[in-house]
């Protein structure tokens, strides 16, 4: 949401990432990733498709899982990637791993993060079952406006559109806010 931030229109998909290809030959790096919500890789999916003779568009490769890379660049699927159920658009996020940093509350594995609850869900036996819990709370913050980029407003595959209980999947009740 930063000014600063680089956002790119997602309206026609490949020319969006050819304009990230000129941004990325001028930054250069190799800490790069892009993170997209699983419904916004199916439309890039969709749109990045081999022509007559079995070739990519230009910069796209598969690599030995199938998975799409642009420019050598993974991506990296994650329901918390935010989708406009009401717009059925979504975002794709370039992020440069060597700008970008998490802070948490607690080291990980610190003795405060750990948690030991009693279920109240019953098992067959009839008792409860104890569980260890990880809590912890942070931020990802990044250092350098011009090494995180965003392709927005890109149209959810029209497959997708037609689940009557999509937004419910995405955005569901929890007993913490998702903000």
């Amino acid at each position: 949401q930063n000014s600063a931030v680089v956002s790119i229109s997602g309206a026609n998909l490949l020319a969006a990432f050819d304009s990230i290809a000129c941004r990325l030959a001028v930054l250069g790096g190799n800490g790069w990733v892009f993170a997209v919500n699983p419904l916004i890789y199916r439309s890039i999916a969709e749109v990045v498709v081999p022509d007559e003779r079995g070739n990519l568009p230009a910069n796209w490769s598969k690599d030995a899982n199938g998975r799409l890379r642009f420019m050598g660049i993974g991506f990296i699927d994650d329901k918390l990637v935010p989708v406009d159920m009401t717009n059925m658009t979504g975002d794709i996020w370039l992020i440069d791993g060597e700008a970008t940093g998490m802070f948490l509350g607690y080291p990980v594995g610190n003795e405060k993060e750990i948690r030991n609850d009693f279920t109240e869900q019953t098992l067959e036996n009839g008792c409860g079952q104890l569980c260890t819990y990880l809590y912890n709370y942070g931020t990802v913050a990044n250092n350098n406006a011009n090494r995180v980029m965003v392709i927005s407003g890109v149209a959810v595959s029209s497959a997708c559109t037609e689940i009557a209980d999509l937004a419910s999947l995405i955005n569901p009740t929890t007993l913490v806010p998702a903000a």
